[in-house]
C-alpha cells in the first residue's frame, strides 16, 4: 500500500497550521510513506521535501462523488462553482498527471471547490479507522496471551 502512494499528487491544505515547508495551497508529489506512523514525504521539486501527516494532505475526491454532487447539489452551487466542479470532473477523467494537477489547482481556488472537489488523504485512506482496528487487535492479542 505504501508503495502505491508513491507518485500521488497531493496539495497541502491551505489552512493547515502544520506546514514545515511553508507550502500551504501548493501541490507536491508523495515520494515515500509510512502509514503506521502517518508520515508522508512530499516533494515540491528543486530538492524541496517535507514530512506531513495525512490530515494536512488533500487529494481529489472520487470522480463519481464529484459528479453525484453536480447532479444533486446543482441548485445550491453558484454558477461559476458548478462550472469549475464540472471542469475538475472532466480533467480528472483524463487521468494524466497534468490534468490531475490542473484539476487540483482549480479546486484550490475557493472553499466551496475545496469542499466539493477534494478530501484529506487521511479520509481517503481511512487511516484513523485502520489505527483503531490495529489497537483493538493488539488489545485482544494481549488478552489472549
Amino acid at each position: 500500500m505504501e508503495d502505491e502512494l508513491t507518485g500521488i499528487l497531493v496539495a497541502i491544505h491551505p489552512d493547515t497550521s502544520f506546514d514545515p515547508a511553508n507550502m500551504q495551497g501548493k501541490i507536491g508529489i508523495i515520494t515515500s510513506a509510512d502509514l503506521e506512523a502517518d508520515d508522508f514525504y512530499v516533494s515540491f521539486g528543486k530538492g524541496e521535501q517535507a514530512r506531513y501527516p495525512s490530515g494536512t494532505l488533500l487529494v481529489l475526491r472520487e470522480g463519481s462523488e464529484i459528479y453525484q454532487d453536480l447532479l444533486t447539489r446543482h441548485k445550491e452551487l453558484e454558477k461559476q462553482d458548478f462550472k469549475n466542479l464540472f471542469e475538475i470532473n472532466l480533467l480528472q477523467q483524463k487521468g494524466s498527471a497534468k490534468s490531475i494537477k490542473d484539476a487540483m489547482n482549480i479546486a484550490l481556488k475557493s472553499d466551496t471547490l475545496l469542499t466539493y472537489g477534494m478530501t484529506t488523504l487521511q479520509d481517503k485512506l481511512g487511516i484513523e479507522a485502520g489505527i483503531d482496528i490495529s489497537q483493538e487487535q493488539k488489545r485482544r492479542m494481549s488478552v489472549v496471551r
